[in-house]
């Protein structure tokens, strides 16, 4: 079952935030990924050195398990 993302609220993808704001959002995000999620922090990571790979960090945000993804959500918050 797919659900609504969860991380298009989050700052970092939040185009008109601009680069740095969502470099910021994605390095929190990044701090909060359970280890587990190798595949999640290696996008995550990579996107943070290349913005046009951030459409394709959500969308691999969006594949972790809904629980994970409001764990993850509600600690990169934390940081704001």
């Amino acid at each position: 079952m797919t659900h609504p993302s969860i991380f298009e609220r989050h700052p970092a993808f939040r185009a008109a935030r601009g680069p740095e704001r969502q470099r910021q959002g994605l390095n929190d995000i990044r701090a909060v990924l359970p280890p587990a999620e190798t595949k999640a922090a290696a996008v995550v990571f990579a996107a943070l050195q290349d913005e046009r790979l951030i459409p394709h960090a959500m969308r691999v945000l969006d594949e972790m398990p809904l629980d994970t993804q409001q764990l993850v959500f509600t600690r990169s918050q934390a940081f704001r």
